[in-house]
């Protein structure tokens, strides 16, 4: 899980990662969300910085590219 608590969005992303290589780069599937995040879906790619300090912390980027369902409701 990745949680957010920030001004603009609050929440929690689920992020599915089967098969972690330990890579600079890795690209996980997002597969549901909570707060603002809700029912979110899409990609997780955590990009490791130049700032790595020491070998026990790592430092991520962390870009999302997630879609949302169509909450509107129908009248019927």
């Amino acid at each position: 899980y990745l949680t957010f608590d920030t001004p603009d969005h609050s929440g929690s992303l689920s992020v599915q990662a089967i098969k972690v290589a330990h890579k600079d780069r890795e690209e996980f599937k997002v597969v549901g969300g909570t707060g603002s995040f809700a029912f979110a879906h899409g990609v997780a790619v955590f990009t490791q910085t130049d700032e790595q300090k020491s070998d026990e912390a790592i430092t991520y980027h962390v870009k999302l590219q997630l879609e949302f369902p169509n909450h509107s409701t129908k009248l019927l």
